[in-house]
């Protein structure tokens, strides 16, 4: 099997398939200008990587996971909450989505693809 790796520019956002609006950075589809100074950061994640994204509420993982990764390799707790609840803020199916997030990507993992959690926190059943 041949190994992919896909290198992400941590500072510019830089990935495949990134699309701007006119008066914005077409490598990071923010307002020209608003590029982070300083050397290049970049971050190399293999085709069979889990990569977890966690932080605050609003803090950018979504937005991250969107620019970097293709729409299938992010699976979202949020999105997980939505399906079992049909609504992402409940957070009484929080264990159900968290159940389904985990299966989703142990098949993911087990197919050796790359996957992508999007998440508040970590829930560790």
């Amino acid at each position: 099997m041949t190994e992919h790796r896909r290198d992400l520019d941590l500072d510019t956002g830089a990935a495949t398939g990134t699309s701007a609006e006119p008066g914005t950075d077409p490598a990071t589809a923010e307002p020209q200008g608003a590029r982070a100074t300083g050397p290049a950061r970049e971050l190399a994640v293999t085709d069979l990587s889990l990569v977890v994204l966690i932080g605050a509420t609003g803090s950018g993982k979504s937005t991250f996971a969107a620019r970097h990764f293709q729409p299938t390799e992010v699976i979202s707790s949020d999105f997980c909450r939505g399906l079992v609840a049909d609504d992402e803020n409940d957070q009484s199916a929080t264990r159900d989505a968290f159940d389904v997030l985990h299966y989703i990507a142990g098949k993911r993992l087990a197919a050796g693809r790359r996957t992508v959690v999007d998440s508040t926190s970590l829930m560790i059943l």
